[in-house]
């Protein structure tokens, strides 16, 4: 019994625990520099609206400086809180978030590629443009780890080893609702990357003769309006004052 679960803990290590770390290692290592660089035009809008002096102003900032959703700027202020105000401190939500998306994507390909091709296929897509964001202090960062959650949690829940009436429905659903509201909580336009999701579930629901109520909803929930969360008028002669420089109070 023993000699078992000893087995397939080194099995465990060698599929996935080994490869996970070495990714973890080379991204490090990619970050290191990029991390600490300064932070440029678009980044301080995120470094000084993080840094209102309260609740109310930082909702203000808002609506007068960036019309994205305020998840982004809430991390970054807890993450300014604790590592102190720093471009590295303004940057760990986006390196977190692309780092989990990474992830995710290597799990959701080495269940059909096997663990070596899905590593090389993240290294890959780490050699792309598409890098920089991982330690740019903007929503695409976290916006990509939703999106790639609600990927995969999707993926999980309709593949051929685990259909919508198996027990685990409702963990698959939990991230598919957790993918689609960070991305709603994350960037204003996340509504067109959640809809290839909504197609495509229709296109499934026609296929199968049957309406998974549990899956629409925790696409569709997100996406309704709430109270208070329409866009703000925002005219180019409303002043911003508060914690942003007075440079940033000219341009608006």
């Amino acid at each position: 019994m023993i000699d078992n679960e000893d087995a397939t803990s080194r099995d465990a290590f060698h599929r996935w625990l080994l490869p996970v770390a070495l990714l973890a290692i080379v991204y490090l290592a990619l970050i290191s520099l990029q991390v600490r660089q300064r932070l440029w035009f678009d980044e301080l809008f995120t470094y000084y609206v993080a840094q209102a002096p309260n609740l109310p102003r930082f909702f203000d900032e808002l609506a007068h400086v960036d019309l994205n959703p305020p998840l982004l700027y809430l991390l970054v202020r807890f993450c300014q809180s604790i590592f102190g105000v720093s471009e590295v401190a303004t940057r760990i939500p986006s390196v977190v978030g692309f780092f989990a998306a990474s992830i995710l994507a290597f799990f959701l390909l080495r269940r059909r590629i096997g663990s070596v091709w899905a590593g090389l296929a993240v290294l890959m897509f780490w050699c792309t443009p598409f890098f920089r964001y991982a330690t740019e202090a903007r929503p695409y960062g976290i916006l990509l780890g939703f999106f790639t959650l609600l990927l995969y949690s999707y993926d999980k829940l309709y593949s051929s080893d685990r259909t919508a009436e198996t027990s685990g429905t409702l963990r698959w659903r939990a991230g598919i609702l957790g993918g689609s509201l960070g991305m709603m909580l994350s960037h204003t336009l996340a509504p067109f990357s959640i809809l290839p999701f909504c197609v495509t579930e229709a296109v499934r629901s026609v296929q199968v003769r049957r309406i998974d109520w549990g899956t629409w909803a925790a696409l569709v929930l997100p996406l309704l309006p709430t109270p208070g969360a329409e866009l703000p008028d925002c005219p180019v002669s409303t002043p911003v004052i508060g914690v942003l420089p007075v440079d940033f109070d000219v341009i608006f």
